[in-house]
């Protein structure tokens, strides 16, 4: 798993800057919206063992606080 500080040194990296920005902006897309394809997938994946407004909204969650400990909110 990378580091929120690992994320940070590619994100500023003149290399891989450009590349891992475009992977966290597929990432917020997937992850963060209430209808959002990622969202879907994870509520599917978890069908019959809890709520899935619950796994949607946990769902969202994680990925607003991974993008903000990597600094790309």
């Amino acid at each position: 798993m990378c580091s929120p500080r690992r994320f940070r040194e590619l994100l500023a990296d003149a290399r891989a800057g450009g590349v891992t920005r475009e992977a966290l902006d597929y990432f917020r897309a997937l992850y963060t919206g209430a209808d959002a394809l990622g969202v879907a997938l994870v509520r599917e994946a978890f069908v019959g063992l809890e709520n899935p407004g619950i796994i949607g909204a946990s769902t969202r969650t994680l990925a607003e606080e991974l993008l903000t400990a990597v600094g790309s909110r």
